[in-house]
């Protein structure tokens, strides 16, 4: 039978290609051949993400579903905790996202609804909360609800995404803005890595709460603000005025920071975050960024840079790599983007760390996969 398929094939293939005219077929050619790179590329980026989201769930996660940052002391952030939910719900892991959820909702989750940011040692250090935390574990316990037919889990996201907006944010000028916690609402501080562009849209279109769209649209803006000046690099930390105009600190009072500002660990997540979004400002504040990590070999891209790019720590970090391949990302440099991406999985295996792991995983699943949502 398939012998008499393909005899019967041959004639209709040799027709066509008499008739066709030759720049047609070399066109049609070339589609099919740009159709089988492009699909093998995303294959092979989806190979890679989850096993990066594997090999950090294998390092850090515990039996309990608590999250041990092992190369810290062994203490538990929300930040983490959030981490591995996403993770597992990108990748099906349906009984692992109920026990890390279930470990959080009983050890961090706090009387407003949102989550304390650190624990250690049978109990909870810092009531505050962290922005970017929320944030996520509410976008994987919606993603989860979708994926595992769980409408707990969505009624929980929604809970969480509520708290969110009564809790960490705060209208300045005309603009809504999400500030880092619950701690920050006093003075105003913004953490730029925290904001999240396409998981402000996840929220909107789950919640029909228009805010979220506000907080998206801040978020764009004051990104924007406060790359304006080459080489676009976004601070660490920031400051909103009651005027809503944003400006770059050291770091939050009361806390050790630098002297001056810097794009270090904190600042290379707006990239990673931006270039997963769905909208042009997000993409044009990404690819601003490109141009300053584009001359630079990624063995040489550093651990702190000021805001002028004079580099301050030459040792590298594989987290800021990562930000630099999301730049890449977005001005369509995919090669520079897998090189980047190499070298921060080889700095990551030579000195794993927590937030490294974290963030090659979840920056592989965001750059290279639709797991956790597409536009």
């Amino acid at each position: 039978m398939g012998q008499s398929k393909r005899r019967r094939a041959c004639p209709l293939a040799r027709r066509l290609t008499a008739r066709a005219p030759i720049a047609v077929l070399a066109m049609l050619l070339a589609l099919g051949l740009v159709g089988s790179t492009r699909a093998r590329a995303q294959s092979r980026g989806a190979t890679a993400a989850n096993a990066a989201a594997a090999n950090f769930l294998a390092r850090y996660a515990l039996s309990t579903g608590r999250i041990d940052r092992i190369d810290q002391g062994g203490d538990t952030v929300s930040s983490g905790q959030a981490d591995g939910m996403l993770m597992t719900a990108a990748l099906g892991e349906r009984q692992r996202f109920a026990l890390i959820w279930r470990w959080t909702r009983t050890h961090l989750r706090r009387g407003n609804g949102l989550l304390a940011s650190r624990w250690r040692r049978g109990r909870v250090i810092d009531t505050n909360s962290a922005s970017d935390a929320d944030l996520d574990a509410a976008r994987s316990l919606i993603l989860a609800g979708e994926r595992f037919h769980a409408r707990g889990y969505r009624r929980e996201g929604l809970a969480m995404a509520r708290a969110i907006l009564a809790h960490e944010t705060e209208r300045l000028g005309r603009s809504l803005v999400l500030l880092a916690g619950t701690w920050a609402l006093r003075r105003a501080i913004v953490d730029p890595g925290y904001w999240a562009p396409r998981t402000f849209e996840l929220l909107a279109a789950a919640t029909h709460d228009n805010r979220f769209a506000l907080l998206e649209q801040s978020a764009v803006n004051l990104a924007a603000e406060l790359t304006a000046t080459a080489p676009h690099l976004p601070p660490d930390w920031a400051t909103v005025s009651a005027t809503g105009v944003p400006r770059p600190i050291a770091g939050p009072p009361g806390r050790d920071s630098e002297p001056t500002p810097l794009y270090s660990l904190d600042a290379a997540r707006l990239p990673i975050r931006f270039a997963e979004a769905c909208d042009a400002g997000s993409s044009r504040v990404t690819a601003a960024i490109w141009p300053f990590f584009s001359t630079q070999p990624p063995n040489t891209v550093g651990f702190a840079y000021d805001l002028d790019g004079r580099l301050l720590r030459p040792q590298q970090n594989a987290t800021v790599l990562v930000g630099a391949a999301a730049a890449a990302q977005a001005t369509g440099q995919t090669a520079a983007r897998d090189r980047l991406l190499a070298q921060a999985d080889a700095i990551n295996t030579r000195f794993p760390t927590y937030f490294g792991s974290a963030w090659i995983a979840l920056g592989r699943l965001e750059l290279e996969t639709a797991s956790l949502g597409s536009c």
